[in-house]
């Protein structure tokens, strides 16, 4: 039964880690030039990106719920402290920072007409709400991938501290990364910003 739900927790977190990596890269071109209309596409393929984002990670949820019951306690306290929060806290991020953006986003471009892009729009476009959430979910998943197949049941803080200090490092310089870009979109007369990951 274990094997079964760890396969299976193998299986969401491979899927995560490609369709959260997939949304990431399409957030970071999303205000790579264009039409508003273009913008306006593209912001909408990324509402569906975070919809197909949530579903794994949701169903790795589930999945971790539903073996707590039928786990020793050692690998229940790891699925609880380490591998819900890894999933958890990054889907909470795309649901509350991303989606958000990309709704208003989306909403402002389709009542927008013609080019050249307005530079609020771009702006809104280049924030790294937009972007680092999704992959925060992509390095959540590669760092649940890593607990599954190297437990470090029983849970200890020198084994787990680790893997989790640097996903919550490579996150924030992301983060840093596209903060800059954001802040260089927001220049006057900015028309692109290359995107750098």
């Amino acid at each position: 039964m274990n094997e079964i739900i760890a396969k299976l927790e193998l299986g969401c977190a491979l899927l995560l880690l490609i369709l959260a990596w997939k949304a990431g890269s399409k957030a970071a071109h999303l205000s790579q030039g264009g039409s508003v209309e273009r913008l306006n596409r593209k912001t909408r393929k990324m509402l569906f990106w975070s919809l197909y984002v949530t579903l794994p990670a949701c169903a790795m949820i589930v999945v971790m719920f539903s073996s707590l019951p039928s786990l020793e306690p050692v690998l229940w306290e790891e699925r609880v402290l380490l591998h819900i929060p890894l999933v958890a806290a990054p889907l909470l991020a795309v649901l509350l920072l991303a989606v958000p953006r990309l709704w208003i986003l989306w909403r402002e471009t389709g009542l927008s007409t013609g080019a050249p892009l307005p530079s609020y729009i771009f702006q809104q476009a280049a924030h790294p709400s937009v972007i680092v959430p999704f992959q925060m979910t992509a390095l959540g998943a590669v760092t649940v991938f890593y607990f599954t197949l190297a437990s470090p049941a029983p849970l200890s803080i020198t084994k787990a501290i680790v893997p989790i200090v640097v996903w919550f490092f490579v996150s924030a310089g992301l983060w840093i990364i596209y903060e800059r870009r954001w802040k260089q979109a927001a220049k006057p007369d900015t028309k692109a910003v290359p995107s750098s990951v």
